[in-house]
């Protein structure tokens, strides 16, 4: 069987200057906000890449997709249509917006941000949609994170940790972290996962014997069947 191989990308990846220049919004309502982007893996229904956009606000209806987001940079808010909830987001937070959600985006200082989209088929209650969820990066400080205990592993004992943002559907949002230690993921994958390494040094491995070292600011994507 051929081996499904995992994506990677370092934060130069995601510099500004490395995104495509996409263009004054037309659905702008306030300003004039440019955006740009660039994907690093698309899949058959999620896809992760980076966007950037500049300030002003504009509408979202009915988003056809579920977006988690990472702010690496940039200041504002997504208010919630549903109430005019205002959540306000700023670097370092990890942000929901479910599929359905309407709303608006104003970006009172420049964003660049890592994406995940879920394209799933299913559609979520309106409780579930109509609300952007935002966690503040103090929320995935290991003080606030849930230790799991030891991990069954082949060196060291290492102990781990999670937090839970948003479980809705098919997709789900939080924090892991893991002391010093080996062992084996999840073998053939059954979904994709997406993560973003806020700190330490760690080696994903492939079925093919292939290595990557990863560090803070690298973006990895594990898809559906991937081993290792």
């Amino acid at each position: 069987a051929a081996v499904v191989p995992f994506s990677w990308a370092p934060a130069s990846y995601f510099q500004a200057d490395q995104l495509t220049v996409k263009g004054p919004r037309s659905d702008a309502d306030k300003g004039s906000p440019s955006c740009s982007s660039r994907v690093l893996f698309k899949g058959k229904q999620s896809s992760v890449g980076a966007w950037s956009c500049t300030e002003g606000g504009f509408p979202v209806v009915d988003r056809p997709t579920t977006e988690v987001f990472y702010i690496l940079e940039g200041a504002g808010t997504l208010t919630d249509a549903i109430d005019g909830a205002v959540h306000h987001w700023r670097a370092g937070d990890t942000v929901v917006l479910p599929k359905g959600w309407s709303g608006r985006w104003d970006i009172s200082r420049a964003i660049r941000k890592i994406w995940v989209v879920n394209n799933h088929p299913d559609d979520l209650s309106e409780e579930d949609r109509s609300k952007a969820v935002v966690a503040h990066a103090e929320d995935y400080h290991w003080s606030r994170l849930r230790p799991l205990g030891a991990r069954k592993a082949d060196w060291g004992t290492p102990e781990h940790f999670n937090a839970t943002t948003w479980k809705v559907g098919s997709t789900y949002v939080g924090s892991w972290a893991c002391t010093a230690g080996g062992f084996l993921g999840t073998s053939n994958r059954p979904t994709t996962e997406f993560f973003y390494v806020f700190e330490g040094i760690a080696f994903l491995t492939g079925l093919d014997g292939v290595a990557r070292r990863v560090t803070a600011g690298d973006t990895i994507v594990l898809p559906k069947g991937w081993s290792g």
